[in-house]
């Protein structure tokens, strides 16, 4: 799956995020962007914002922007939390 579809269509860009599988936090399954779930991945690695830019190409800014997002998806007030929450469902204690 490409990380991002980028093509001109009648002049204009276009940029598509292609959604990835349904991700399960617990007794809840959310549709996550694949962008969402490359930094959810990276967050499980215990990688810094700027390590996970430097990874993605993104600026530190940026990963801030998604991993707020993945904390209010997922009902997480810690980076932490959202990893203990997400390796608890893998291991079926979610």
């Amino acid at each position: 799956m490409p990380y991002v579809e980028a093509k001109i269509e009648n002049g204009e860009l276009v940029i598509r995020i292609p959604f990835s599988t349904v991700t399960e936090f617990g007794q809840r399954k959310w549709r996550l962007t694949a962008r969402q779930e490359q930094v959810l991945a990276l967050l499980r690695e215990r990688l810094s914002n700027k390590e996970i830019g430097a990874k993605l190409n993104l600026s530190e800014r940026t990963v801030k922007f998604y991993v707020s997002e993945l904390l209010q998806i997922a009902d997480c007030e810690s980076r932490a939390e959202l990893i203990y929450k997400f390796e608890g469902t893998l291991l079926g204690a979610g």
